[in-house]
């Protein structure tokens, strides 16, 4: 019952907005069942035959995958996690390799495990401030936590690749599609991070941090990269969860604020003619790739097509040109900022 909990969380039907999502409803279920089943505890004694290590491992590998998914829907809905660090997860590094009855898919639990562990404690920092409503710490030094959080981004891949080549199960077709999806994961995770920085830079000196912006737009592009070249070659890939499908979507998304701007008030702030056509290649593409993975037309990859090329049908400013001038990063930025509204950054500004 509750894996059966975690398959609907996962396999949800896509609404109109994260309001009537009910993954989170069903992950909750899965969660208290788990707790009941008392899956967050190790079985006692030593191992008596093999049924009761397969029994052993999956109850395991059961609340692993509660507590990935707590920490991922977390993270996008901006909600606290419900579920504790706990013994099993603190110590799930070494796990894939415990038994020889660990399945090809183990490692990679244990690493989403690890990435999410580090994603959740760079956002516990950003989130800090018991004296805010939200939490959110608006006096850390944002650069230096993205710099951090970056440079332990690019040692888990490391690690991660060096534990798939010396695997086993390095060569399963899963294990291969595992391995090509993770930078995409992790790259999209990044692009949180800057869009953080981004935003937080904007609202306290009203100027646009270039690093900031720059690092953002060269992640969503990577991540539009790896959706486009890379998982398209694994035939797992049409079937994967909407989750899979939605972190390039959000990063289609956040490119498509840039090139096209819903209104005038921008903080002086526009695209190269060359970014702004390698962009709209990318989208372009991006888009004919949902279309031809989708099942039918009522798949997620179809809706989500439809949708992104909705918006890039719409009209929209052409703010190329107005006045602005290059600098050395590639991006145009005048010297005045006009004074928006802060609470409607993501609308207004991109």
């Amino acid at each position: 019952m509750c894996q059966a909990f975690l398959l609907l969380s996962v396999y949800s039907r896509l609404t109109d907005g994260w309001p009537e999502d009910r993954s989170w409803l069903y992950l909750g279920i899965s969660i208290s069942l788990a707790m009941d089943l008392r899956l967050h505890e190790r079985l006692p004694g030593a191992y008596t035959n093999e049924a009761y290590e397969r029994e052993a491992l999956n109850r395991t590998r059961t609340w692993l995958f509660c507590y990935n998914m707590d920490r991922e829907l977390a993270t996008r809905f901006g909600r606290p996690s419900a579920i504790p660090e706990n013994y099993i997860a603190s110590h799930s590094r070494e796990w894939y390799r415990n038994s020889p009855y660990n399945g090809p898919l183990d490692l990679h639990i244990c690493y989403y495990t690890q990435l999410l562990q580090i994603v959740t404690r760079y956002f516990g920092r950003i989130y800090s401030n018991t004296e805010s409503i939200t939490g959110f710490n608006s006096d850390i030094n944002f650069e230096s936590i993205v710099l951090s959080f970056d440079k332990e981004m690019g040692y888990f891949m490391t690690d991660m690749r060096h534990a798939n080549a010396s695997s086993s199960y390095g060569s399963h077709p899963s294990c291969q599609y595992q391995l090509a999806q993770m930078p995409l994961v992790v790259t999209y995770y990044r692009l949180m991070m800057y869009s953080f920085g981004l935003e937080h830079s904007y609202k306290s000196s009203g100027v646009i941090s270039t690093m900031f912006l720059t690092s953002a737009v060269d992640a969503a592009a990577e991540v539009l990269q790896i959706a486009n070249r890379t998982l398209p070659k694994y035939d797992f890939y049409r079937y994967s969860p909407d989750r899979h499908w939605s972190w390039p979507v959000h990063a289609a998304s956040f490119l498509i604020k840039l090139v096209k701007p819903r209104c005038i008030e921008l903080p002086g702030l526009t695209l190269t003619e060359s970014q702004h056509t390698e962009i709209l290649s990318l989208l372009d593409r991006f888009i004919h790739i949902l279309r031809t993975s989708a099942i039918d037309d009522r798949h997620p990859p179809a809706l989500y097509a439809c949708s992104l090329a909705d918006i890039l049908s719409e009209g929209a400013l052409d703010t190329r040109g107005m006045g602005c001038i290059e600098n050395q990063q590639g991006l145009i930025t005048d010297g005045s900022v006009p004074q928006i509204g802060l609470e409607n950054f993501w609308d207004r500004m991109l």
